[in-house]
């Protein structure tokens, strides 16, 4: 399937508009981000209930860049990141026989976190964060069309903003959960065309690490 720039007009606008506030002046600055993803995504399954397409590599990881400005008490910190999700296996009862058995998934994530001091302590801030993200999915090969052109999710995490000199060390933890899914309705493999009743959201655990400068 080939994707429309039309059907990606949606994220794009909300990606320069959560990317466009990075010019505010007031105390911006730009860092680094990496970590580990624990999914928590479900199976595909059809409408008898059983599993099409199974996660079976359910650790990945992420990094990019993030951005932050904003007053002392509260920040807001956009980013554009790449995340691995997975491995998806076919079930042999799905079909697809002169097709890969496996399809990896991967995203470009645009987060907008808002963070908020929880505590006045001197060097070192813990905090608490929340906010939405976009994300557009992509699968390859054989399983180009599997996933949808973009889906939303939502995050909410804490974490410790510790000051070395200039730069801002961001040890933290983060939740996100699904809003929308992200598998599409229909999509082919080979000669089989396979018609999720069950798409899975978005839903994992992750430990970060940003460096501000």
């Amino acid at each position: 399937m080939t994707r429309s720039v039309r059907s990606l007009g949606l994220p794009l606008a909300l990606a320069l508009l959560l990317l466009g506030g990075t010019v505010v002046p007031s105390q911006a600055q730009i860092g680094v981000s990496a970590g580990l993803n624990f999914e928590e995504a479900g199976d595909i399954k059809n409408a008898a209930g059983n599993t099409d397409a199974a996660l079976s590599t359910a650790t990945g990881y992420h990094f990019g860049l993030s951005f932050e400005f904003g007053t002392d008490r509260f920040r807001l910190r956009p980013g554009i990141l790449f995340r691995n999700v997975g491995t998806y296996d076919l079930s042999p009862d799905a079909g697809a026989q002169d097709a890969t058995r496996e399809f990896d998934v991967s995203v470009i994530e645009i987060p907008l976190d808002l963070r908020m001091k929880a505590l006045p302590i001197p060097y070192v801030n813990p905090y608490i964060m929340a906010g939405p993200m976009v994300a557009l999915p992509r699968s390859e090969g054989d399983f180009s069309d599997a996933t949808r052109d973009w889906s939303l999710s939502g995050n909410v995490g804490a974490g410790l903003s510790l000051s070395i000199s200039s730069v801002k060390v961001q040890p933290e933890v983060r939740y996100q959960f699904g809003l929308t899914n992200y598998i599409s309705d229909s999509f082919t493999v080979g000669s089989e065309t396979i018609n999720p009743a069950d798409s899975p959201e978005f839903s994992a655990f992750s430990a970060r690490l940003t460096f501000m400068f």
